[in-house]
């Protein structure tokens, strides 16, 4: 399927509306809001939209959000953040979008909204939005710079057939973050279970059934004692988070060098940890060279270490699936317990509330190594860490390989998108190797 394309400027085909502004007050409680965050990590507006805002009648009115609606943010800290879209796919009762947003809503039924979805996401678009940017302390976006974009788009039916392929590879991707977070509640809330709220104890001292296997149940004894911070299970120790890991430093090469830079080893900062459903960090913004890692302090960390953000933004927590270094602003820890890391990779999600108030620092809040020590963990035995990391092994390397296949088939969607846009591929082309991605 290919047709011939035409292009109009933007204002042609869509009518340009700013959104609500509103005090703090008003936020938390009222109607859907459709926020800046909102837009600009969506390329489709979420079906949920979870921000309220106390708004009227007639602002609902002027500021509603309809299918077909594109939404893009005016004002950003950088010129790169300008301009990101996305696109109302179904109208969204009683919601009212963001004042930092543009609303681009169509005059004609000329773009089929999941159309839209991608070409406002396409490289040439966001290309042609930096171009004519002005930047003061602000990059901006106004009607005047709109009137000036264009759009190019085939025919009506061939748009539905470029987004369903386009869409395919997203609804896959979105497919696989559902199952992460389904398979990381269960790791996570069978240690919550074991060795938090120390349930199979519990039920053995009650005389029931823990619903354990009998060769797991053995583990786990029948009866607690007191320690200084309260009730543990028999047996167990009760020791400062500190001596249940290697704590390693991180670095940062030097950034004038340009032989340390582009290579081929990821180098994570807090930008890239990973939502808690996926677990692992695989992929991160920038890479770094042999040479700038034996020439800085950082270490190549092994796969399975767990990194935690320790400065600035405290707490974001991450295991290591691919070997990778990182920055000064984070601490590698390596479990003293456990082969596999799973386990100790929980019990730093577990502790992160109470490191962060142990975080300290005149400028950013930090966490030190005395932050570690002070923070006190009941470590069962190490059979019992052996068996709960086995239990949960599938799961996460479920979790794990499914990363990688989202993120072989959103490079492929970035490949396949500008050449759907510009009409260089056809439809049929892309969607067999679409088919051959198994997405």
């Amino acid at each position: 399927m290919a047709s011939e394309r035409q292009t109009l400027s933007l204002a042609e085909v869509y009518d340009f509306s700013s959104g609500l502004s509103k005090p703090r007050s008003e936020f938390g409680f009222g109607y859907p809001f459709l926020s800046f965050k909102d837009v600009f990590y969506n390329s489709a507006v979420p079906k949920q939209i979870t921000e309220l805002v106390q708004s009227t009648e007639q602002e609902r009115a002027r500021c509603s959000v309809m299918r077909g609606d594109v939404f893009l943010t005016r004002t950003s800290e950088t010129m790169d953040e300008l301009g990101m879209s996305s696109v109302a796919l179904a109208d969204i009762p009683d919601a009212t979008f963001n004042g930092f947003t543009k609303r681009l809503r169509p005059k004609r039924d000329l773009i089929a909204p999941g159309f839209a979805r991608y070409f406002f996401r396409s490289p040439e678009f966001r290309a042609a939005v930096n171009s004519m940017s002005t930047m003061s302390t602000r990059a901006s976006l106004n009607n005047e710079m709109l009137e000036r974009l264009t759009i190019t788009f085939p025919e009506y039916a061939e748009q539905e057939a470029i987004a369903h392929v386009l869409g395919t590879l997203d609804d896959k991707i979105e497919l696989n973050r559902k199952m992460n977070e389904t398979l990381e509640a269960m790791a996570q809330a069978l240690f919550k279970s074991w060795f938090v709220d120390f349930d199979p104890v519990r039920a053995k001292a009650e005389g029931r059934d823990p619903g354990l296997p009998a060769h797991i149940a053995a583990l786990f004894p029948d009866s607690f004692e007191e320690s200084e911070l309260g009730e543990i299970p028999m047996g167990w120790k009760w020791i400062p988070f500190a001596n249940t890991v290697e704590i390693m430093g991180g670095g940062t090469p030097k950034t004038s060098v340009a032989a340390y830079w582009d290579g081929d080893i990821p180098w994570f900062s807090v930008v890239d940890a990973p939502s808690a459903s996926d677990v692992w960090t695989i992929n991160t913004e920038k890479k770094i060279t042999r040479a700038g890692a034996e020439n800085s302090s950082t270490k190549v960390l092994a796969e399975r270490t767990t990194i935690i953000s320790a400065r600035g933004t405290v707490g974001r927590v991450a295991l290591v699936g691919v070997p990778m270094a990182m920055n000064q602003s984070c601490y590698g820890l390596r479990g003293l317990t456990g082969a596999l890391g799973t386990f100790t990779y929980f019990a730093t999600r577990n502790a992160v509330s109470l490191l962060q108030q142990g975080a300290h620092g005149s400028v950013f809040d930090t966490i030190t190594r005395e932050s570690f020590m002070g923070v006190h963990v009941a470590l069962p035995p190490d059979a019992l860490v052996d068996a709960y990391e086995q239990m949960v092994e599938s799961r996460l390397q479920r979790i794990r390989s499914s990363l990688f296949q989202s993120r072989t088939l959103a490079s492929l969607r970035d490949v396949l998108l500008p050449k759907l846009i510009s009409g260089e591929i056809r439809v049929d082309q892309a969607e067999r190797v679409v088919s051959e991605a198994g997405a």
